[in-house]
């Protein structure tokens, strides 16, 4: 009974994973009459959340190679995305922030998730408070139990 359990919970998670990463690989257009990746977009918005971020920060937070960041914000300033700029107290160190199409696109971002999410929202609704309840704690152990798994092969949890 466990490993049925675990086999229909897993393939369930795995076809909500890959719908996505399906959903996910369309590009959009947020508003800059020009269309952006999820590739594009994730740093737009990790720029303009985090106010004065640099290359390492960023590629922290995106979990990629400071290499893949850099060339990632090269090809976002030479569209008008992302601009660089000297830090105030320090010459040496390059920070980034968002032009005003990038805000744009940040903006039309946020519309379309907001969206994307209300119809999420709605369904959550209907739950009853002891539904969601367990629903929320169950992800909540599945996350702990990644988290463990990822830890047990030397990584730091994302």
């Amino acid at each position: 009974m466990a490993n049925l359990r675990y086999t229909l919970l897993s393939n369930l998670l795995n076809q909500l994973v890959n719908k996505i990463v399906y959903l996910r690989s369309f590009p959009h257009e947020y508003g800059t009459g020009e269309m952006l990746s999820e590739a594009e977009i994730q740093p737009i918005k990790v720029i303009g959340r985090n106010r004065g971020i640099n290359i390492t920060g960023l590629a922290r937070i995106l979990v990629v190679t400071k290499g893949a960041a850099s060339q990632t914000v090269k090809r976002l300033e030479e569209r008008g995305y992302v601009a660089k700029y000297k830090a105030p107290d320090n010459d040496k160190e390059v920070l980034l922030k968002l032009t005003q199409k990038g805000k744009t696109a940040l903006a039309g971002y946020d519309a379309f998730r907001e969206g994307f999410d209300a119809n999420m929202a709605a369904m959550l609704e209907r739950m009853s408070d002891d539904e969601f309840a367990f629903l929320a704690l169950h992800f909540q152990i599945l996350v702990q139990q990644a988290d463990k798994y990822i830890e047990s092969l030397g990584e730091e949890p994302i």
